[in-house]
């Protein structure tokens, strides 16, 4: 497993723009909007768990010779690597400043 690229937000700009264009765009939607950008960041204690499961079912078939050791240790350290970027995210999330520009582009059409 290697390092995935992460695309800019404008890529996913116009396709979110197009999903949500039939919402009714009324103050207590937008608050709502607000209020979730600004809420604390989602918990991890899942993802983890899911990595550290991976990890010992990695383990457990390297031990049964399923897989040689330089496989072993390229997966090894690619979840080791996920969850290492669990604990120190690249990105908070979307700015509630673009996330208003967006609903304001929606409500203009």
């Amino acid at each position: 497993m290697g390092t995935q690229a992460r695309y800019g937000d404008e890529t996913w700009e116009e396709p979110i723009l197009g999903q949500v264009a039939g919402i009714d765009l009324d103050g207590a939607t937008v608050a709502a909007v607000l209020d979730a950008l600004g809420s604390a960041p989602r918990p991890i204690a899942l993802d983890r768990a899911r990595i550290e499961r991976q990890i010992g079912d990695l383990a457990l078939e390297h031990a049964a010779g399923g897989l040689d050791d330089a496989i072993y240790l390229e997966r090894l350290r690619g979840l080791r690597e996920a969850k290492d970027a669990l604990e120190h995210p690249t990105a908070d999330g979307i700015a509630p400043d673009r996330a208003v520009a967006w609903l304001k582009a929606l409500s203009a059409t």
